[in-house]
This record gives structure tokens, C-alpha cells and sequence, in this order.
């Protein structure tokens, strides 16, 4: 039986570092809406009014309006403030979920590095940079 050749180390490691952040996100989300609703008054949104209204056709403003307090959005990143609920918890576990290429291109650029790769290090370094950018809301789509 012929021998597998052996995955390059960089890709290893970028691999196995979104994987693992993707399942500490996936458990994150998966925590969340129990506590939400173990406990629907330890959150920002009421969780038994969230699905009704969405059922109903309410957009978004009129679903964080009926189910909030304070009658609107919070706000992006609002689980920086509210880590301790369960929707900030959700929020977590997804904004984790969307940013686990940052830490993995980043250990893949130090790969390079160490390796003296400079395309593929000049290459990681600048998705790094567009990533890190895109989550600190400097660059923007819309």
C-alpha cells in the first residue's frame, strides 16, 4: 500500500484552528438560547416573543421592538456588554464562528515566517489584515 504524502505544516495548523474554534462556537450557540430560555429574564430579547413575532412576518426592527426593552436593537457586538445572558452568549458563539480565520491565518502566516515563505507569508499577512479590518468595521460592504 502506497503512502499518503503528508499535509504541508501551515495548512495543518490552519485547519485544525478553524476546526477547533468552529466547535468552541457551535457549543457557544448551542449554550446560549438554553440559558435564554432556562432564564428569559437574564437576556435582552425575550425568547418566547422572538419566534412569534417572526412567524407573524414582523421584520427585524419590529421583532427587537415587541421583544426588547428598551424597543430597539442594541447595537452590534452587544454580547461584549451582556456576556452573561443568553443571547450575548449566542452572539459570542456566532461573531466566534465568523472570525475563526483571523487566529488561523495568523498561526499559518507565523508558519511562513519561520519557513521563510515570503509570498505565502506576504499573502497571509494581508488576509489577516482584511479580516481584522472587516471585524473592527474600517472596511465595509455596504
Amino acid at each position: 500500500m502506497e503512502e499518503r504524502p503528508k499535509p504541508p505544516l501551515a495548512n495543518v495548523v490552519f485547519g485544525d484552528t478553524i476546526y477547533w474554534v468552529c466547535v468552541i462556537a457551535t457549543i457557544l450557540s448551542m449554550i446560549g438560547p438554553c440559558i435564554s430560555i432556562l432564564f428569559p429574564d437574564n437576556n435582552l430579547a425575550n425568547p418566547y416573543y422572538i419566534f412569534s413575532a417572526v412567524w407573524e412576518g414582523k421584520n427585524s426592527n419590529e421583532v427587537w421592538a415587541a421583544t426588547t426593552q428598551k424597543g430597539k436593537y442594541p447595537g452590534p457586538h452587544f454580547w461584549i456588554n451582556h456576556l452573561f445572558k443568553g443571547d450575548g452568549i449566542t452572539q459570542l458563539g456566532a461573531w466566534l464562528g465568523c472570525i475563526s480565520s483571523l487566529p488561523a491565518v495568523l498561526f499559518a502566516g507565523f508558519i511562513f515566517l519561520f519557513k521563510r515563505d515570503w509570498g505565502y507569508w506576504i499573502i497571509s499577512w494581508l488576509t489577516f489584515l482584511m479580516i481584522l479590518f472587516a471585524v473592527l468595521g474600517i472596511i465595509r460592504l455596504t
